[in-house]
């Protein structure tokens, strides 16, 4: 009953009536508000974004290989199946934010529009987080938790050692692992599956290093999805080199029978010799035209290897940004403003509420005595 009083005693006039009378303590308090979220803004790290726009392209030939199909069926390998591999596009984005991708990416020099030499991202990163204010005051307040963590447990693992030589197993530093983190924030990748194409975004904080860094991007991209295209068509590259060393050793023993057969045999013109030589002959021409047809389907496989590896065409290249993209100052400042009013006004609220419930459990003990 006394909850009921209460909410009956809270008139929504007089709580507009408060907020009107306090519209310049609302206005001084956003205009705070403002001033430090411009504060903040200045601190934060100025970033630029650019994209490059691609198209995946790939020619799947129909070329048949009939003068090794039946050999290839035999030893369990189809050549004729060519067929993309199951690396489609739509794995392009995991591969992007992969840590073997992100550590080669880390190690590539960009150019700087403030800076005479080149530098790598690593070495750009380790810069500035010496002399980055916000960071250092977020390490020591925010991330300390994280930081006394990080020590407690490097110090529990300093008996635990890795073998960087055991394949498929990658050892990382602290300071990778953050660059890791930063990198695959930096780098996007977005398909277009409607339009077919590809939009690769960068983001960096100078404006000549955000364009170098989406192109290098692509570039790497473009070595990786080959890698991964050629370890799919690799088996059947292999078994054509193994059949041509094979025939190529056959074809030289033959060659070298059949010149030391005519070096012996030079004055020596019986029937049985002249046999001995047709043989030889006969085995040489057979291994010839083997080892030729080999060659020449070797020669085929790698250019339809080559013509099926998809390959990424640029058709909107990255620009230079000359707007940053962070921070927003102006969002920022009015961000700030409005929410320091709207804390002020929450304020106000919870006094009125509080002090009509004082008001109201007074008047009802008073009412009992």
């Amino acid at each position: 009953m006394i909850k009921k009083n209460v909410i009956e005693k809270i008139d929504i006039l007089d709580l507009f009536i408060i907020i009107y009378k306090r519209k310049k303590h609302i206005s001084l308090i956003g205009f705070i508000g403002g001033v430090i979220g411009l504060t903040i803004s200045f601190m934060v790290p100025t970033e630029y974004e650019t994209s490059i726009r691609l198209v995946p392209k790939s020619n799947v030939s129909s070329k048949k290989f009939d003068g090794l199909n039946d050999l290839a069926q035999m030893a369990g390998v189809d050549i004729t199946n060519n067929e993309q591999s199951n690396f489609s596009i739509n794995s392009y984005p995991l591969l992007v934010s992969s840590t073997p991708f992100l550590l080669e990416l880390m190690n590539v020099n960009l150019q700087f529009s403030y800076k005479e030499k080149e530098l790598s991202i690593l070495e750009d990163i380790r810069s500035n987080s010496k002399s980055n204010v916000l960071q250092s005051i977020q390490k020591y307040t925010i991330g300390l938790p994280q930081l006394i963590s990080s020590l407690l447990n490097k110090n529990n693992s300093s008996t635990i050692t890795l073998n960087n030589k055991i394949v498929g197993i990658i050892e990382l530093t602290e300071e990778e692992k953050d660059i890791c983190k930063k990198l695959s924030k930096n780098i996007k990748l977005e398909i277009n599956k409607k339009e077919n194409y590809i939009t690769l975004k960068a983001r960096y904080s100078d404006p000549l290093a955000t364009a170098c860094l989406a192109n290098q991007s692509y570039k790497l991209l473009q070595e990786y999805v080959i890698r991964m295209q050629t370890e799919s068509t690799q088996p059947k590259l292999t078994y054509i080199q193994d059949r041509v060393k094979e025939k190529q050793e056959e074809f030289l023993l033959i060659q070298k029978k059949l010149a030391e057969h005519r070096d012996k045999n030079k004055n020596i013109s019986t029937e049985l010799a002249r046999r001995e030589e047709e043989i030889l002959s006969n085995q040489y021409n057979l291994s010839f035209n083997v080892l030729s047809q080999l060659l020449k389907e070797y020669e085929q496989i790698k250019l339809i290897i080559k013509e099926n590896t998809p390959t990424l065409i640029i058709i909107d290249p990255a620009i230079v940004p000359t707007i940053r993209e962070q921070p927003k100052r102006k969002s920022m400042m009015i961000q700030f403003a409005v929410l320091t009013s709207l804390i002020y006004i929450l304020i106000l609220i919870t006094k009125y509420i509080f002090k009509s419930n004082i008001e109201s459990i007074y008047t009802k003990v008073k009412e009992i005595e």
